[in-house]
């Protein structure tokens, strides 16, 4: 059976007419309480092997952390993310108000 991640990234909270809850047992979101109005790009492909902008800077570190981290920690963020980083199990009610009319 194949296994993946889809990764959907918007200014906004998704909005489904999903009543089988599939989408909400699977969803993670990531909100941030910081928005910036400039839309300056943090990270830009130049060539196969160069990247521009502030971020440019950080990806061997983010890709030395991602590479050294263990199986079951990867395992807890991806599946057990609310359990696993609290903060994010705050909004996830209203989230789940979004998507599912069952719990409006």
């Amino acid at each position: 059976m194949p296994t993946g991640i889809i990764l959907a990234v918007g200014n906004n909270h998704l909005i489904t007419t999903d009543t089988g809850n599939a989408i909400a047992r699977r969803l993670r979101v990531f909100e941030t309480a910081l928005v910036s109005n400039s839309r300056i790009p943090l990270l830009s492909r130049v060539s196969c092997n160069t990247w521009n902008g502030p971020l440019s800077l950080e990806l061997s570190g983010i890709f030395h952390w991602v590479l050294d981290c263990n199986f079951a920690d990867v395992e807890n963020y991806m599946v057990r993310t609310y359990g696993y980083v609290p903060s994010f199990k705050d909004s996830f009610s209203l989230i789940l108000s979004n998507i599912n009319s069952v719990y409006k």
